[in-house]
């Protein structure tokens, strides 16, 4: 226990507190084992812990994307549900929908070798970017969604300030064949409005092709404008 003590800020607090209380069946099964002579609580109870810990570690690789190690499209819906129905007053839900511009050419220049590490290199940038509780998932192709919860005003935009910042870093070390970019959508989750997790996830999509139609405009814009210069 003193291990999962002294690692606690590096796990959500679900996490922690389930692992805290791992040892509790057996530390009763052991307290009864000794008020009761030949009782045998010990193994049984250990075998249960074990079978438990196999139960959960398989639960959680059935909802963890095989590439980027964030969560799958299947636990971002559940997730999601969980957390509209606990939503707290004073308290708001922050969705942000990616996708990587550009990613087919990505992999047409350089290979699908190439776009994998881009699909890795950008889940980390997002996992880096993000606070314990808060959940990355990886949509479906190069899409990751980000669900945080703060006390209100949320502070969106200085959450994507942070990702856009990342994803400078990560393209100046110069190490790969490509330059990440993404188009990113954003919303403050709205009980009123959005009944259902599904619509949150519509906006948020939205949001995020109308930011991607401006910059590809603003950069054709910009093309124009050189060869006008030339």
């Amino acid at each position: 226990m003193v291990p999962v003590m002294l690692r606690r800020k590096t796990m959500s607090r679900r996490v922690y507190r389930t692992l805290l209380a791992y040892p509790l069946p057996m530390l009763a099964g052991g307290v009864v084992q000794g008020l009761f002579f030949g009782l045998v609580l010990i193994w049984p109870i250990t075998t249960l812990f074990l079978v438990i810990i196999a139960f959960n570690i398989e639960n959680r690789r059935s909802k963890t994307d095989y590439l980027t190690g964030t969560a799958n499209r299947r636990s971002l819906d559940e997730e999601l549900e969980r957390r509209i129905a606990n939503l707290r007053p004073g308290r708001e839900l922050c969705g942000l929908l990616m996708d990587i511009d550009d990613f087919k050419k990505i992999n047409d220049l350089s290979g699908h070798e190439a776009g994998d590490r881009a699909l890795e290199d950008v889940a980390s940038i997002l996992q880096s970017s993000i606070r314990v509780d808060d959940l990355v998932a990886r949509m479906g192709g190069d899409e990751f969604v980000i669900l945080a919860e703060f006390e209100a005003p949320a502070p969106v935009e200085g959450l994507v300030r942070r990702i856009e910042d990342a994803v400078d870093n990560r393209n100046a070390s110069g190490d790969r064949p490509y330059s990440i970019s993404l188009s990113i959508g954003r919303s403050i989750y709205e009980p009123a409005e959005e009944r259902q997790a599904s619509d949150f996830l519509a906006i948020l999509d939205a949001d995020m092709y109308k930011r991607k139609k401006n910059k590809k405009s603003a950069a054709g814009g910009s093309a124009r404008l050189r060869s006008q210069a030339v």
